[in-house]
């Protein structure tokens, strides 16, 4: 076996080093990959609609599903989570007040309290005045804001 010059032992080590840095960042870089994509992945449970439901109806478990969504998504989507139920039995209930489709998430402005009643018009009962359903027709329903067949409460008194 050949003898290796000093300049050939120098040459080795450095060959040496440069390749433990490049395993090294590439192991780095591995690890912070993976961490990132754990943390993009992560699914948090929401509470859905399983069936289309009509305004005003209440909400049984029946209409009720609970599914997983990303984290990142559901904190865009909700503004931080504050609008949206995660647990069927806060839903259940309820009334929707307005057509929540299959699949939707349940907004918090979506839905009222069962101790409140199933029209919102009960929201708003004044002493001493009457409350009268109308419904809307395709002449009267003004500017896309209703829809022929909708009713309006109008007070009186």
């Amino acid at each position: 076996m050949a003898q290796l010059s000093s300049q050939e032992k120098a040459l080795r080590r450095r060959s040496l080093i440069v390749w433990a840095v490049i395993l090294s960042l590439g192991m780095i870089a591995g690890i912070a990959a993976y961490s990132f994509l754990s943390a993009y992945n992560q699914m948090v449970n929401v509470v859905v609609a399983a069936a289309d439901i009509p305004p005003y109806t209440q909400i049984t478990a029946d209409f009720v599903e609970t599914t997983q969504v990303q984290k990142d998504t559901y904190m865009k989507m909700t503004q931080g989570g504050t609008f949206v139920y995660q647990k069927m039995d806060d839903v259940v209930g309820s009334y929707a007040e307005v057509p929540i489709k299959k699949g939707e998430m349940f907004y918090k402005f979506k839905i009222s309290d069962p101790e409140k009643g199933r029209y919102v018009a009960r929201l708003y009962e004044r002493p001493g005045w009457k409350l009268v359903p109308v419904q809307a027709s395709a002449l009267n329903a003004g500017a896309g804001q209703l829809n022929a067949g909708d009713y309006v409460d109008i007070y009186y008194k």
